[in-house]
């Protein structure tokens, strides 16, 4: 598999696209590139879709949070030991393993005793618009009883346009828990939310909200020429919670919660942590010609654009063909680079300690 271009492409693609061809000037040309991608990934786990990462991780809290261009976790490994992915319902069981205490606790928080340290596994915490957890009251930590904290905004370049600067926009809660409302113009108007200067040249480096924040519910960022740092600061402590990058307008980030990444290292006998994990790409377009798309086989982008082009004029028979036609030489091209096995013959899942205590299902 060759990663290619849309500038490398796009002649080939306005030859054939829509079987009457489309000028390489043409702005729709891109729309429909962008689309045929978005469309294709969902087929399947192509090259260039599914590849293998290095991830940051929490150590304070054990939250392993993907960038911005990653999507999920497909397979995860830490320290070289492969992990099981639980869906979020696993923390939600009645009297199941998937709660994230140490000990058992009954519901006027006393102690019942320590329970078994589930350590292979992961659980999908979701999705936030921040990479790492703003910490709040209700977690036992000197650092995190320390709040209100304030959001303090970071810009690496100079980011006004005809000398005004842009704005970040949170939404969230106060520290009483109520929804953050302001009056960015000087109460003639009220908006849900704050907005923050992006301001390379204001004093200490960074701009400072208003408002004291206990939770953060959404960012909206405009295009910037570079990243945007945002930070927490209660007045002693300051901690990172994410780096925008300059395409990042509303930033999601998907969540895992790994228990034993929240632990000292030496307890666990572990070395550096490290996270290795199969993950899959977001669909982020391509923008210019210097874009590497996800997607760059041309003749299943070709086929995939004239079959949205028949579902769209209502020609559902035609489209599932094309589309059929494209799908098909994207598995081909993943055969020729993956080869034919692509999983073990024979998979192992972790055995379960209360296992004799249940009849076999059968």
């Amino acid at each position: 598999m060759i990663q290619r271009t849309y500038g490398q492409v796009k002649d080939f693609l306005s030859t054939y696209a829509l079987n009457n061809g489309v000028p390489v000037d043409d702005t729709r040309l891109i729309d429909y590139t962008n689309r045929a991608v978005r469309e294709l990934m969902n087929e399947g786990d192509w090259p260039g879709v599914v590849d293998t990462w290095y991830l940051r991780y929490d150590s304070t809290t054990g939250m392993l949070s993907l960038p911005g261009h990653l999507d999920r976790l497909l397979n995860v490994s830490i320290d070289d030991a492969p992990k099981e992915i639980r869906s979020p319902w696993f923390e939600f069981v009645q009297y199941g393993p998937g709660s994230v205490r140490d000990e058992e606790v009954d519901s006027y928080g006393n102690t019942l005793g320590k329970r078994q340290n589930w350590t292979g596994w992961l659980v999908d915490r979701g999705m936030a618009c921040t990479q790492y957890e703003l910490p709040t009251k209700s977690e036992d930590s000197a650092t995190q009883a320390a709040a209100p904290w304030y959001l303090r905004v970071y810009a690496t370049v100079d980011e006004d346009i005809d000398s005004v600067s842009p704005v970040l926009h949170v939404d969230g809660l106060d520290e009483d828990g109520y929804s953050i409302r302001t009056t960015p113009d000087a109460g003639v108007t009220w908006i849900s939310g704050e907005n923050i200067d992006i301001d390379f040249a204001a004093a200490g480096g960074f701009t400072q909200s208003v408002k004291a924040y206990s939770q953060i519910g959404a960012i909206v960022k405009p295009v910037t020429n570079q990243a945007v740092r945002l930070t927490a600061w209660n007045g002693t402590t300051e901690i990172e919670l994410s780096r925008y990058e300059w395409d990042e307008t509303t930033p999601a980030y998907r969540r895992y919660y790994v228990p034993e990444l929240a632990k000292p290292a030496a307890s666990l006998g572990l070395k550096d942590r490290v996270v290795r994990a199969r993950c899959r790409r977001r669909f982020i377009p391509v923008a210019t010609d210097n874009d590497v798309l996800i997607i760059g086989n041309e003749l299943a982008l070709v086929e995939m654009m004239i079959a949205q082009w028949k579902r769209q004029n209502g020609n559902i028979d035609e489209y599932a063909s094309h589309k059929m036609v494209a799908v098909d030489i994207l598995r081909k091209e993943s055969v020729a680079h993956n080869g034919k096995t692509r999983t073990p013959a024979i998979t192992f899942s972790r055995g379960w300690g209360l296992g004799s205590d249940f009849n076999p299902v059968r």
